[in-house]
C-alpha cells in the first residue's frame, strides 16, 4: 500500500475516532425509559413470532401449550412469556394490566366482548386491522381482519403492554 494511501486510511481513522469520541457522551446519556422501551419494542415483536409459530394449533379452552392447544389468552400469555415477559392468564386480567390506547401498535392486544355481557376474548395486534388470536371451539389459531361487521360490533378496546 502506497504511503498516500496509508495517509488517507489514518486520515479517516481520526476522523471517525473524534465523531465517536464526540458522540460517545450522547449515547451514553440514553435515558432509562428509552432503553426499556427498546427493549419492550422487541418483545413485542418476538411474541408476535412466537404465536404465528402456533399458527394452524387447535383451539382448546382452557389451552396454554402448543401440544394440547390454546385459548386465546392462552396463546398471548404462551407468546409474551416465550417472549419474556409475564402477562396474567385470562383475558379480563391481560385487559386489567395493559394499558389502554387508541393507536395499537403491533404486539399490542384487541379485547372483544363475543359472549355479550364482558371481555371474553382477545388477539395480539400485528398491524393493519389484523390479529393472530385463537378463535373458538373447532377452529385454529389464524390471523384474522378485524375489521369487518363481525368484530367492529364486537370490538372493546386495544391494550398496550
Amino acid at each position: 500500500m502506497g504511503e498516500m494511501m496509508q495517509n488517507r486510511l489514518t486520515d479517516q481513522l481520526k476522523c471517525f475516532l473524534f465523531v465517536a469520541a464526540l458522540l460517545a457522551p450522547i449515547s451514553l446519556a440514553v435515558a432509562d425509559s428509552d432503553v426499556k422501551q427498546e427493549n419492550l419494542l422487541g418483545a413485542k415483536f418476538s411474541a408476535i413470532y412466537h404465536a404465528k409459530g402456533q399458527i394452524g394449533r387447535p383451539y382448546l379452552f382452557g389451552g396454554t401449550d402448543p401440544k394440547r392447544g390454546f385459548d386465546c389468552s392462552g396463546l398471548i400469555q404462551y407468546a409474551y412469556k416465550n417472549a419474556g415477559i409475564s402477562l396474567p392468564r385470562d383475558t379480563r386480567s391481560q385487559y386489567r394490566y395493559a394499558k389502554r390506547t387508541d393507536k395499537p401498535e403491533p404486539g399490542d392486544l384487541v379485547f372483544f366482548i363475543t359472549n355479550g355481557k364482558s371481555i371474553s376474548h382477545a388477539g395480539i395486534y400485528i398491524g393493519d386491522n389484523q390479529m393472530i388470536h385463537a378463535p373458538s371451539s373447532g377452529k385454529r389459531v389464524e390471523i384474522t381482519r378485524f375489521d369487518t361487521p363481525y368484530w367492529q360490533q364486537r370490538f372493546y378496546g386495544y391494550g398496550k403492554l
